[in-house]
C-alpha cells in the first residue's frame, strides 16, 4: 500500500478507550477543582469520583459496543448504538442522582426519589449527548479502520497478482531458452541452466510476493537471473554493477529490477552479435533510492515509455504506484546506443525494532 501515511491517519491508531480515560480524567479533574473552592463540603470530592468513574467504566462499554457495531454493518449499528447510549445516559443519571442525595445526607432510595430525579432531569440529557458524541467518535474509528483494513487488503492482494505476473512471465522465457539449449548446444549446459534456475527460485520465492527485500537480496536474485542467461549467451553477456555499499540495507520491493534487467536482455543482448555490457547501478539523492539498468546494445525498445515495452515495466509501474504512490517513479527512454530504465523511490531502512 502507499507508504505515505496521511496525517489524520495517526488518530486511527489512537485506542478509544485512551481517549476515555483522558475525557473523564479531565471532567473529573474539573469537577474535583470546583468541589474545593471553600466552603468544602467533603462529601462532594466524593461523589464527583463516584460518579467519574461509573461514568468512565459506562463509556468504555457504550464505545466497545458502538465500535463492535460499526464492523457489523448499518443495519445492525444504529440500534446498538442507540440502545446502548440511551442505557448508558439513564444509568450514569441514576448513579449520579442517587450519590448526591446520598452526599447530601438523604437514604439512597428514602424520601421522595421521583422528586430528585425529577430535578436532575437535564443531567440525564448531558449524560445522553456526551454518551452519543463518545459512541459516534468511536463508531467513526472502527469504521474508517475497516475500510482501511479492506484498501490494505486489497493493495496487497494486488501486490501480489503482480509479483505472480513476474514469475510465469520469466519462467515462460526461461524454459524457452531452455528448450533452445536442449537442441542446440547439448544436455550439460541446459542442466546448468536448470541448476542456476533451481538457485533464482529458492531465492525468490522465500520472500513474501508484496514484500520488501533489502537492495543487497534483490541484487542476488538479478545475479542468479543473469547466471541463468550467461550459460544461453555467454561473452556476449556483460554485467558491471556501480551500486554504493551503504545502500545494501535499503529497503526495495522484491523482484523490482528483474523485470529492467530481462527487457535489457530481451532487448539489447538477444538480438546482438556483440558483446553487451549491462550496467546496474544504485544511488541515492538526497531522501530517495534511485536504481537504473542501463544497456548499450543497439537493438531498441519500439515507443518511450513503459505502456510500449510489455509487461515486464507496466508490472513494474504498478506496483510502485501500489506502494509509494506518487512518490515513486519509473522513467525508461532510448539512448543514442542502448536504453535506460530508471526507478526512483523513497530511500526506506529497517527500522531498529524490525532489526532486533
Amino acid at each position: 500500500m502507499p507508504s505515505n501515511d496521511p496525517s489524520g491517519a495517526l488518530i486511527l491508531r489512537v485506542p478509544s478507550s485512551l481517549v476515555m480515560v483522558l475525557l473523564w480524567s479531565l471532567v473529573g479533574a474539573v469537577n474535583l477543582g470546583l468541589s474545593m473552592i471553600p466552603p468544602v463540603h467533603w462529601p462532594e470530592p466524593l461523589k464527583v469520583a463516584i460518579t467519574c468513574l461509573c461514568g468512565l467504566a459506562l463509556s468504555l462499554a457504550v464505545s466497545e459496543g458502538a465500535r463492535r457495531a460499526a464492523r457489523a454493518g448499518l443495519r445492525i449499528a444504529v440500534p446498538v448504538v442507540v440502545c446502548s447510549v440511551l442505557v448508558g445516559a439513564t444509568a450514569l443519571w441514576a448513579i449520579d442522582v442517587l450519590v448526591q442525595n446520598w452526599t447530601i445526607g438523604h437514604p439512597l432510595l428514602g424520601g421522595d426519589i421521583a422528586a430528585a430525579f425529577l430535578l436532575r432531569r437535564f443531567n440525564w440529557v448531558y449524560f445522553a449527548a456526551l454518551f452519543s458524541l463518545q459512541a459516534a467518535i468511536s463508531a467513526l474509528v472502527a469504521s474508517a479502520q475497516t475500510v482501511q483494513t479492506r484498501e490494505r487488503q486489497l493493495v496487497e492482494a494486488r501486490l501480489a497478482a503482480l509479483r505472480f505476473q513476474i514469475n510465469p512471465h520469466f519462467l515462460f522465457n526461461t524454459l524457452n531458452a531452455l528448450s533452445t539449449l536442449v537442441a542446440e548446444a547439448g544436455a550439460d549446459q541446459a542442466e546448468e541452466m536448470i541448476a542456476r534456475l533451481s538457485d533464482f527460485l529458492r531465492i525468490s520465492l522465500a520472500t513474501e510476493p508484496s514484500g520488501l527485500v533489502p537492495l543487497a537480496a534483490e541484487l542476488e536474485m538479478v545475479e542468479a537471473y543473469l547466471d541463468i542467461e550467461s550459460v544461453r549467451f555467454g561473452d556476449r553477456l556483460r554485467v558491471r554493477y556501480e551500486c554504493a555499499p551503504d545502500l545494501s540495507d535499503a529497503e526495495v520491493p522484491i523482484l523490482i529490477l528483474q523485470p529492467l534487467v530481462e527487457n535489457a536482455v530481451k532487448y539489447a543482448v538477444a538480438p546482438s552479435r556483440e558483446p553487451v555490457t549491462i550496467l546496474i547501478q544504485a544511488a541515492a539523492r538526497g531522501g530517495n533510492l534511485t536504481l537504473t539498468v542501463v544497456d548499450d546494445g543497439s537493438g531498441g525498445i519500439v515507443g518511450s515509455g513503459p505502456v510500449s515495452t510489455g509487461v515486464g515495466l507496466r508490472n513494474v509501474a504498478d506496483r510502485l504506484e501500489a506502494l509509494y504512490g506518487s512518490a515513486a517513479q519509473l522513467t525508461a527512454r532510448a539512448r543514442e546506443r542502448g536504453y535506460v530504465a530508471a526507478i526512483e523511490m523513497p530511500l526506506r531502512r529497517p527500522s531498529a525494532a524490525r532489526k532486533s
